[in-house]
């Protein structure tokens, strides 16, 4: 599922994305900050809806990145979470259907 960028206040459309604080790859439990946008007036904790891996960033840091526009992929399948945790070695489970 694409999180998308939260509305920030009335004014303000869109915010620089400031650190990622969950890595591609890594898993983030839900309600984790996953990433902090920044704008001029706020710094904004943008949290997983729920547990999973992060499979993508939709932008880099120092980015702008519009209200309501991609900011990450998260997968909660089983074996996204399980790859992540070290189960088999990053291949997306292949490996271990076809012994």
């Amino acid at each position: 599922q694409t999180v998308h960028l939260p509305a920030l206040g009335d004014s303000i459309t869109e915010g620089e994305v400031g650190a990622w604080n969950v890595a591609v790859g890594e898993r983030a439990e839900a309600d984790a900050v996953v990433c902090e946008v920044e704008t001029d007036k706020i710094t904004v904790e943008v949290r997983a809806p729920y547990a999973g891996v992060v499979v993508e960033h939709c932008a880099a840091e120092g980015d702008t990145v519009l209200v309501g526009a991609p900011l990450y992929k998260l997968d909660s399948d089983a074996q996204a979470i399980a790859t992540a945790a070290g189960g088999d070695g990053g291949d997306g489970g292949a490996a271990a259907t076809a012994a």
